[in-house]
């Protein structure tokens, strides 16, 4: 009996120094290496953390001032959150970083890979010629800068172009196409240094820019003045001036069902078609203008000239026929535009049948004798030599509009490009040659091995007939 006491408390000492060893153990002293390796850790995750934050916050379009607002938010729910430092710091320290680790990220994309420049001129709140530098990779566009323009001419674009190229050390033989407006100096940019800077390249007009130009031979025609000095009118009359705009809405309620009842849109001048939308909105309103300006009782310049044009019945009536030809006429031009400025799909192989359809629109209009149901009732109102004048006048529009068009089109460097690539779109496939030969300007056609052959004549060679396609 007393030997398994004796047992027992032997044990039960033995347990206790075992764990007293290994609370010592656990209660050992760390070492300052272990210390710095956790602080190091613990200072990345802060660093991750915050760069993370500022990503978000700028990729959101968030302006970083609006951050006191949302720290005890992120104070109170992210385990981090009281990390974050002040927007001077965000700035100054970690918005740089975040640059250039995007800027790192763009260069690995560019990398031996053929690049199209895509350049595009706008302007900031303060009227500033900006100009935007855009890399389109496989189908893929990136903006890559953002240039502030003293001047815009030949020799700042081509000094901003090279500068870019430079700084994310595109190889200059990768360059494959140069994209642009067709302004003179965009042009003379090209030609006179990049051409000889990207030998590989073509230079791309911008199609969308050339038939802007286009339709403004029809917007801005010398003897339409009383159109383009009631656009203008209008704009002014309104110009802040909010009891003005709620007394014309409640204006046009009285006569006009609601989903009609809305204020006139502004002309922009970096918006292509807003002029065309404008002149449409005065077409079906201009017969409420007379009533409604002269209740405003006001002396303004504005208010005077729309009542001197809509009293006026020769210029009236010579308004609202103009309006009509546009707007009927303009339609074609401004459709096209909107396509050409789509990126939902690819729109090369379409392109060239589009500039023909455009050309054979404008070539009909320089003989056709009708303009459209709402033009035609209103020459109507004309007694025969001023029906034959406006149909000689509306005849030489469209043969100005021709001359423009043929201008930029007939020399457009890669309207040969567009035409080869109809290649890509079955709809035109059986009308298109079915040799490698006969499209040069496809660089991969050039090498002619077996595989591509073989490939090539299978794809000319099908047939889809109606009960495939059922």
């Amino acid at each position: 009996m007393w030997a398994y006491k004796k047992h027992q408390a032997t044990k039960s000492a033995s347990g206790r120094q075992k764990d007293d060893v290994v609370s010592l153990a656990g209660n050992k002293q760390t070492t300052i290496t272990s210390t710095i390796a956790k602080q190091q850790t613990s200072k990345c995750i802060r660093e991750e953390f915050v760069l993370d934050f500022l990503k978000t916050m700028v990729t959101a379009d968030i302006p970083l001032n609006k951050l006191e607002r949302i720290r005890p938010f992120i104070s109170k729910y992210c385990k981090q959150g009281g990390s974050l430092p002040q927007q001077s710091t965000l700035r100054q320290v970690y918005l740089p970083r975040l640059f250039s680790d995007h800027h790192a990220s763009l260069v690995d994309k560019f990398v031996n890979k053929p690049i199209a420049i895509i350049l595009d001129e706008t302007t900031d709140v303060r009227d500033h010629s900006i100009l935007n530098i855009m890399f389109s990779v496989y189908g893929e566009v990136y903006l890559v800068d953002c240039v502030t323009m003293g001047a815009c001419n030949h020799s700042t674009v081509s000094q901003a172009v090279v500068k870019t190229v430079t700084d994310y050390g595109i190889e200059y033989n990768n360059v494959m196409a140069v994209v642009t407006d067709s302004a003179a100096y965009c042009k003379k940019a090209y030609k006179d240094v990049l051409s000889g800077l990207f030998p590989q390249s073509t230079h791309v007009p911008c199609l969308a820019h050339i038939i802007n130009l286009v339709g403004e031979i029809f917007l801005h025609w010398p003897s339409f003045n009383d159109v383009h000095l009631m656009c203008s009118m209008m704009k002014s009359a309104f110009f802040k001036k909010p009891q003005r705009k709620r007394r014309f809405l409640e204006f046009l309620s009285e006569y006009l069902p609601p989903n009609r009842v809305h204020l006139p849109p502004e002309p922009v001048r970096t918006r292509w078609g807003t002029w065309f939308a404008v002149i449409k909105y005065h077409t079906e309103y201009i017969h409420l203008y007379e009533g409604f300006f002269k209740s405003e009782k006001s002396e303004g310049v504005a208010v005077e000239s729309l009542l001197e044009i809509t009293r006026n019945k020769d210029r009236y009536k010579d308004v609202q026929l103009q309006m009509a030809f546009i707007v009927e006429n303009c339609h074609h031009i401004m459709n096209l535009i909107t396509y050409l400025e789509g990126t939902h799909f690819p729109l090369a192989a379409y392109m060239y049948n589009k500039m023909e359809e455009m050309r054979a629109f404008l070539l009909s209009g320089t003989t056709k004798l009708e303009f459209g149901i709402q033009t035609d009732i209103q020459l109507s109102k004309y007694d025969i030599q001023a029906r034959k004048k406006y149909t000689l006048l509306f005849n030489k529009i469209f043969q100005s509009a021709l001359d423009k068009f043929e201008k930029h089109i007939d020399h457009h460097p890669a309207m040969d490009h567009y035409k080869s690539t109809r290649l890509f779109n079955p709809v035109y496939l059986p009308a298109q040659p079915k040799t490698l030969d006969a499209y040069p300007n496809i660089p991969e056609f050039s090498v002619h091995n077996q595989e591509l052959l073989d490939e090539f004549n299978i794809y000319t060679h099908l047939r889809i007939n109606s009960e495939d396609k059922m």
